[in-house]
């Protein structure tokens, strides 16, 4: 992800380095944005370099795509309930549900709501001093 994301960040600098405005569909996350970026450079080389990244932004592109879609047949296979009641909350897409389940494991080495919460870092923390913590 961050080598795709130094990627699309190369060819949006060469935007600004040679004073260009931005095309219409310029998100190079979307095949229409890459699309959009060909051959939108006068200079040759600098047409040549950007095309080059944005076959590579494809490549890995298609790769993120084939390995989240191979995960999601596992856990729909393994853990479909948890995966689909994840599913079901607004907000909570694809990538969101897979990270979630995977990142939490099982649910039930939680104690309590709070020490699951606490895990998340949705308590908020006390805010003290050594000092504060001695006088009391």
């Amino acid at each position: 992800m961050r080598l795709s994301a130094e990627l699309k960040a190369f060819v949006k600098n060469a935007l600004a380095q040679y004073n260009l405005p931005l095309p219409e569909k310029s998100d190079l996350s979307y095949t229409t944005g890459r699309d959009s970026m060909r051959g939108y450079f006068p200079d040759p080389l600098v047409k040549r370099s950007v095309d080059m990244n944005l076959r590579l932004i494809e490549i890995y592109d298609h790769e993120f795509s084939s390995i989240e879609c191979y995960v999601e047949k596992i856990t729909k296979n393994d853990n479909g309930r948890d995966y689909h009641l994840l599913r079901s909350l607004p907000g909570v897409g694809r990538v969101l549900a897979l990270t979630n389940l995977y990142e939490i494991g099982n649910i039930q080495r939680f104690e309590s709501v709070q020490k699951f919460a606490s895990y998340s870092r949705l308590v908020k923390c006390k805010a003290e001093s050594a000092i504060e913590r001695q006088l009391t």
